[in-house]
C-alpha cells in the first residue's frame, strides 16, 4: 500500500523484553500459535505449537482467556467438574480487534489527531448492535507519533488501528485475520 513505509519501528519495549528472557536463558518464538499446553501429573510442562514443535517449560502463562485457557488449550480433563462447573457459565465479553502499522504519509495534514472515533453515523445503538452481528462499521485510530514524534523515525507515524468484535464473529481467526486486517487499512486509508 501506498504510504506504508519498511521501517525498523521503535518496537523497544518488546526489544527489552526479549532481551531479558534471552539473557535469562530464555527463547523468543515469533508467528507461533500455540496448540495445547502439555500437562503431566496435574502439572503444565510446556507447550505444543501448531507446528507440532513441543517446547518444555517449569512454568506456562496463558494470556488468553480463562474459558480459553482450561477448555482449549490444556483440557477440560485436566479440572475438576467443582472447577468447571461455574466456568462454563461464563460468557465471553466483547473483543478489540487491533491493527498496528506505520505509515509515511503525513497524518496531521490529512486531518488525524492523536485519537481519532470514526463512525458512520449517530446511532451508537445501531453501531454496537453491527458490532454485536461481527459487522463492526466505526474504529479508532490512534498516532501517538502526533504526540510525540520521537517514538518513530523522522517522517513516520505509528498507527493503531482498533474496533470490536465478538469472538464468534469468525469461526476461524487464523482464516479470517487477514481480511479484517485489510478491511481495518482500507476504512483507515479511506478516511485520511
Amino acid at each position: 500500500r501506498a504510504g506504508a513505509p519498511e521501517v525498523d519501528a521503535p518496537e523497544r519495549l518488546a526489544r527489552a523484553l526479549a532481551r531479558a528472557v534471552e539473557r535469562d536463558g530464555g527463547e523468543v518464538l515469533l508467528r507461533s500459535s500455540v496448540r495445547r499446553i502439555s500437562v503431566e501429573s496435574g502439572r503444565a510442562t510446556g507447550v505444543v505449537l501448531e507446528n507440532g514443535q513441543r517446547v518444555a517449560a517449569p512454568v506456562v502463562v496463558s494470556n488468553a482467556d480463562l474459558r480459553q485457557t482450561v477448555l482449549e488449550l490444556v483440557g477440560p480433563e485436566h479440572f475438576s467438574a467443582r472447577f468447571r462447573r461455574p466456568l462454563a457459565r461464563l460468557a465471553p465479553s466483547i473483543s478489540a480487534f487491533v491493527t498496528y502499522l506505520a505509515t509515511d504519509l503525513d497524518l496531521a495534514r490529512l486531518g488525524a489527531s492523536h485519537e481519532t472515533f470514526v463512525y458512520p453515523g449517530f446511532d451508537h445503538e445501531a453501531a454496537f448492535e453491527a458490532t454485536l452481528a461481527g459487522r463492526p462499521g466505526w474504529w479508532t485510530a490512534t498516532v501517538p507519533t502526533l504526540a510525540d514524534p520521537t517514538l518513530a523515525p523522522a517522517g513516520t507515524h505509528l498507527m493503531t488501528l482498533t474496533t470490536l468484535l465478538p469472538y464468534a464473529a469468525q469461526r476461524d481467526w487464523r482464516a479470517e485475520k487477514s481480511a479484517r486486517v485489510d478491511a481495518m487499512i482500507e476504512a483507515a486509508d479511506s478516511r485520511f
